[in-house]
């Protein structure tokens, strides 16, 4: 998983909006958009990934996205566990 698709992930599901998430961490609209289009590369300024992080955790601490998190998780899981049974089969 690249770092554009953590933070789409993530994005979705805290349903944050480029905008948002922008104004959170001080920056513009525009890098959030650049980021999750993977036309730029993960931020080398360590302290926007932590403001992200921070900014993104704010809503996973409620219940309903820690179980949309969860659900999430699940589903990736069960697509491995199947991924994993038809390589070993096949």
């Amino acid at each position: 998983m690249d770092f554009k698709d953590k933070l789409i992930f993530l994005m979705n599901i805290t349903q944050t909006s480029n905008k948002e998430l922008a104004k959170g961490i001080s920056v513009d609209p525009s890098l959030i958009s650049l980021l999750r289009s993977g036309k730029r590369k993960q931020p080398q300024n360590v302290l926007h990934i932590k403001n992200m992080a921070l900014f993104l955790s704010r809503d996973v601490t409620q219940g309903f996205s820690v179980m949309r998190c969860l659900r999430c998780l699940d589903r990736f899981r069960f697509v491995l566990t199947c991924l994993q049974s038809f390589w070993q089969t096949g």
